[in-house]
C-alpha cells in the first residue's frame, strides 16, 4: 500500500513552495518568516520514510505513511494526527518538497528550517566556537626621569642589598698580626667593635687608628 501512495497521487513541490509564499504575502495570514520542519513521524517518533498527508491538510508537517496505516489497521480513524482532519485512504498524497528533503538530507537529520520562499537548512545548535584571543598582559610603565631611563629591579637585587646591609664584624682588640691577615673580611665593607661610631666618618677613623696601634706594636 505504501508503494501505491508513492506510485499514486502526489502534491507538487512547486505547489508547496507557492502555498508557503502565498500565506506569507496575505496581510490576513500571521506567518513566520521560517518553520522548523520535523522529519519525524508525530505518532511514532522515527524518522518519516514515505512523507504523506491528506489533501485537504494545510500543513506542511507530514507523517510516515506506512505508521499510518498500521495505525489505521489497530484502530481506524482514518484522521490526520496533525490536524484531526479527514484523511481516508483516497485522501493520502506523497508531499514530494518534504521527500526532496529526505532524501538530500543524512538519516541523522531530525529537522530542518524552512523559510518562506522555499529553500531550506539544517539548524546548527550549540556549535559556536570563540575566537576570542587570549588578552595580553599588561606592562605598567613608568615615566622616564629627567636624570635617564628608570629600570624596574630585578628579583635578586633585594637579596644583594641584604648582604651588603649585613657586613662581617671582627674583633682585632686581642688578635695578634697573624690573625688579623688571616681574618681579613674579602668585602671591601669593614665594621669594628669598640669604639666604634655609628657614623660613617667615626668608624673610619677607629679602623685608622687600630691599624696604627698594630703597626707600632709589632
Amino acid at each position: 500500500m505504501v508503494a501505491d501512495i508513492r506510485r499514486g497521487r502526489a502534491i507538487p513541490r512547486d505547489q508547496v513552495i507557492q502555498e508557503m509564499r502565498r500565506k506569507a504575502e496575505d496581510p490576513d495570514e500571521v506567518v513566520a518568516t521560517s518553520m522548523v520542519l520535523s522529519l519525524k513521524d508525530p505518532v511514532g517518533h522515527t524518522r518519516i520514510t514515505t512523507p504523506c498527508r491528506g489533501i485537504c491538510c494545510v500543513h506542511l508537517q507530514c507523517f510516515d505513511a506506512a505508521l499510518y496505516l498500521q495505525l489505521q489497521k489497530q484502530a481506524p480513524t482514518w484522521t490526520c494526527p496533525i490536524c484531526n482532519k479527514a484523511a481516508g485512504w483516497e485522501q493520502l498524497a506523497l508531499d514530494q518538497f518534504v521527500n526532496d528533503i529526505l532524501n538530500q538530507t543524512p538519516k541523522s537529520v531530525e529537522a530542518v528550517t524552512v523559510p518562506v520562499d522555499g529553500r531550506w537548512y539544517i539548524p546548527i545548535e550549540n556549535n559556536t566556537v570563540s575566537c576570542k584571543p587570549n588578552p595580553m598582559p599588561l606592562v605598567k610603565t613608568e615615566p622616564l626621569s629627567s636624570g635617564g631611563v628608570t629600570t624596574a629591579p630585578s628579583a635578586s637585587e633585594p637579596k644583594r642589598r641584604k648582604r651588603h646591609g649585613t657586613p662581617e664584624i671582627i674583633d682585632l682588640t686581642g688578635s695578634d698580626d697573624e690573625e688579623f691577615r688571616q681574618a681579613q673580611p674579602q668585602s671591601p665593607l669593614w665594621h669594628f667593635t669598640g669604639t666604634i661610631s655609628s657614623g660613617d666618618t667615626g668608624a673610619f677613623s677607629t679602623i685608622s687608628f687600630l691599624l696604627k696601634r698594630k703597626e707600632v706594636g709589632g
